[in-house]
């Protein structure tokens, strides 16, 4: 599911690349027992994160950051790097697997499970030979659930970019049924590996405050539940709001769509933002980074596992410019805001 950022100004400073030095793996760091990466060029362009493995990509060298950029951590980077790799880690420890991108930029990565369940983890990989993103190329890996990594199967096509949009997991995916834009009472579909589909029931066509509709802007699917974006705007404030819903497909009939979270707002002179989400079986993790709040400067993204947050910090991304080049992975300590799927 895509995140959206409306961003006033923001200005950086432009830094030489350098020599590009190797990230560092840290274990079990004494003096800061949150960091997980340490990345002091800011070669990490993408972080992902299911069950309890961790991936995240690496370019060499890091990119230049950029001045005045209107969005930020979605758009190509200012210099394509020589090579990329993709790390997968194992939180219980063991050796890390790398993936050999060679001279390619990593747009997204994506953890979901194949059809075997968390016996069968899979990584989506949108990897781009060019600037131009209409030259990326979605790739699906399949791993082993354990020590040691490996890959097991690479799928391309039709089922590697549903696993990248985030509209597949388990061998399930889920997708709009009939036409979306400006409808909010949209519908959406579950179709099973098996054949067997299920129509879901119609979203919330109205909202008291926010009664303009801008349509369904984004749908996702984790576990046993189905998620959905909807654009909403509110005519007396202009304010705007994506609504997002979650529903269990395989709850009884009855079972009816519920809010969890509003996690974009902005009116022309003020904005909130949020990174993310961070989606697990159970729910929905998001970052908040309005201004009026003391949030790092430099994060560019969340991803959760089973049983942690972890948080990608890079200048070259970050919505707010940061103090100098480089950047870590953290394990998030409360910052990021939990919507669970359940009631």
């Amino acid at each position: 599911m895509p995140h959206r950022i409306v961003v006033a100004l923001v200005v950086l400073l432009v830094v030489g690349c350098g020599e590009a030095k190797p990230v560092r793996h840290v274990t079990a760091p004494a003096k800061d027992p949150d960091l997980f990466l340490d990345d002091p060029q800011g070669q990490v362009e993408r972080i992902a994160a299911g069950g309890r493995l961790v991936a995240w990509s690496v370019r060499t060298p890091a990119d230049r950051v950029a001045i005045n950029r209107d969005e930020v951590g979605e758009l190509p980077p200012l210099t394509m790097p020589k090579t990329s790799q993709v790390m997968v880690a194992d939180e219980r420890g063991g050796a890390r697997l790398t993936v050999e991108l060679g001279h390619r930029w990593v747009s997204r990565l994506r953890m979901l499970r194949g059809p075997g369940g968390p016996a069968e983890p899979q990584l989506a990989i949108t990897s781009c030979p060019e600037r131009d993103v209409s030259s990326c190329r979605d790739e699906l890996l399949t791993l082993t659930p354990g020590a040691p990594l490996k890959v097991t199967r690479r799928t391309r096509g039709a089922q590697a970019a549903a696993a990248a949009a985030g509209t597949v997991d388990r061998g399930r995916r889920v997708r709009p049924v009939g036409k979306t834009r400006g409808r909010c009472a949209v519908r959406l579909r579950v179709d099973q590996p098996d054949g067997r589909s299920r129509t879901l029931p119609r979203l919330p066509a109205r909202d008291r405050r926010y009664e303009r509709c801008g349509g369904l802007v984004g749908w996702a699917i984790a576990g046993d539940h189905v998620y959905a974006t909807v654009d909403r705007e509110d005519p007396e404030y202009d304010f705007t709001a994506d609504f997002v819903y979650a529903i269990d497909f395989t709850a009884p009939a009855t079972a009816r769509w519920r809010e969890i979270a509003r996690p974009y707002r902005y009116t022309p002179g003020s904005y909130a933002l949020a990174l993310g989400p961070a989606i697990t079986d159970e729910g929905q993790y998001w970052l908040d980074l309005d201004t009026e709040r003391e949030r790092p400067e430099n994060a560019c993204a969340i991803a959760a596992t089973d049983t942690r947050v972890y948080r990608l910090d890079n200048t070259r991304c970050a919505t707010f410019y940061g103090d100098a080049p480089g950047g870590a992975i953290r394990i998030s300590r409360g910052e990021a805001s939990f919507f669970p799927a359940r009631p």
